[in-house]
């Protein structure tokens, strides 16, 4: 399970990141909705 680093940093599991295609460089967009922080790849 991920977490938090000191810097709030959270890696994403190499295999959730291939099995959605990101790579790096890719810029994601977050959402807090209610109690939960949704990460989507931003669309160019």
């Amino acid at each position: 399970m991920p977490k938090i680093n000191a810097k709030g940093q959270v890696t994403i599991p190499a295999s959730q990141r291939g099995a959605v295609g990101l790579m790096p460089s890719d810029e994601l967009e977050t959402f807090v909705i209610d109690d939960q922080i949704t990460i989507v790849k931003k669309v160019s």
